[in-house]
């Protein structure tokens, strides 16, 4: 659970540096744009990720902790 805490946070820095700079040069070279990205494209690409990331943990700890339930007799 920390492991995909810890890589959850830093997916979401990192996601967030990605957007930032992003939505810097799309300001500069297309205003217009900006706002359609800023509102509601790059929200929905984070939620999106994020959602990957957290079912992905749950499943993986799912995963784990049927292979370490005792053996049925």
């Amino acid at each position: 659970r920390l492991t995909g805490l810890g890589l959850g946070i830093l997916l979401v820095f990192g996601l967030n540096q990605v957007r930032l700079v992003t939505l810097f040069y799309v300001h500069r070279s297309d205003p217009s744009l900006f706002n359609l990205l800023h509102g509601t494209v790059a929200p929905i690409v984070l939620i999106i990720i994020v959602a990957l990331h957290v079912f992905y943990w749950m499943d993986d700890g799912q995963a784990t902790k049927e292979t370490n339930a005792p053996a049925a007799t």
